[in-house]
C-alpha cells in the first residue's frame, strides 16, 4: 500500500511538473510570436461634424501572433507659421468596444477626434492646403492593445502633414513613435 500510495504521488509531482512546463513553453512561444501592430494610410476624410476632425487610417498587424485592439489615443498639435500654438495640443481618446486582428490582416480605423479648427480656416481641407505662409499640424496616435496571453502592450504612431506632398509623413522620435 505504501508503494502504491508513493508511486501516486510521483504521477501527481509529475503531471504538475508537466502541466507548469506546457505553460511555460505556451508563454514562450506567445513572447516570440507576438503582434506588430503598425498604422497606415493616414489621412482626414472630408465632411465631418462642426468642432470634429475625422481622422481614418489602417490597422495591421504583422507579427506572428493575434492582437487584441483595447484602445485608441489622438495627440493633436496645430501651430502658425511662426511655431506659436494657434491650438492648444489636443487629446482624445475613441471610446470603443475591443476588436480583434489576425496576424497578416488589417482594419480600416476612423474616429472623430474633437479639434476646433483654427478661426482661419472654415474645413479640415483649407487647413492641410498648401498655403503661402507654413503652419504645423502633427498627431500622435497610441494603439493599446493585448496580445494572446493578456499581455497589454502600446504602439505610438507620430506623424506630420507634409503640405507639398499633400499627405501624412512619418516623424523620426523615438519618444513619440515605438512599439512595446
Amino acid at each position: 500500500a505504501a508503494f502504491t500510495w508513493s508511486l501516486k504521488d510521483a504521477t501527481e509531482k509529475m503531471w504538475g511538473a508537466t502541466q507548469e512546463q506546457g505553460r511555460l513553453a505556451r508563454e514562450e512561444f506567445i513572447a516570440s510570436h507576438r503582434p506588430r501592430i503598425i498604422a497606415r494610410a493616414f489621412h482626414v476624410p472630408s465632411g465631418h461634424p462642426p468642432g470634429q476632425t475625422p481622422l481614418a487610417f489602417l490597422i495591421a498587424n504583422s507579427g506572428d501572433g493575434d492582437a487584441t485592439i483595447t484602445g485608441v489615443r489622438f495627440y493633436i498639435d496645430y501651430r502658425d507659421a511662426e511655431g506659436q500654438i494657434a491650438v492648444p495640443a489636443v487629446s482624445s481618446c475613441d471610446p470603443m468596444t475591443p476588436f480583434g486582428i489576425p496576424t497578416g490582416t488589417s482594419v480600416p480605423y476612423s474616429a472623430f477626434v474633437a479639434f476646433v479648427l483654427p478661426a482661419a480656416f472654415n474645413t479640415v481641407a483649407e487647413l492641410l492646403s498648401p498655403t503661402p505662409t507654413r503652419h504645423h499640424f502633427e498627431m500622435r496616435i497610441a494603439i493599446t492593445y493585448e496580445d494572446d496571453s493578456g499581455r497589454r502592450r502600446e504602439a505610438s504612431f507620430h506623424r506630420k502633414w507634409d503640405f507639398c506632398d499633400e499627405r501624412f509623413t512619418r516623424i523620426e522620435d523615438s519618444e513619440f513613435e515605438y512599439a512595446d
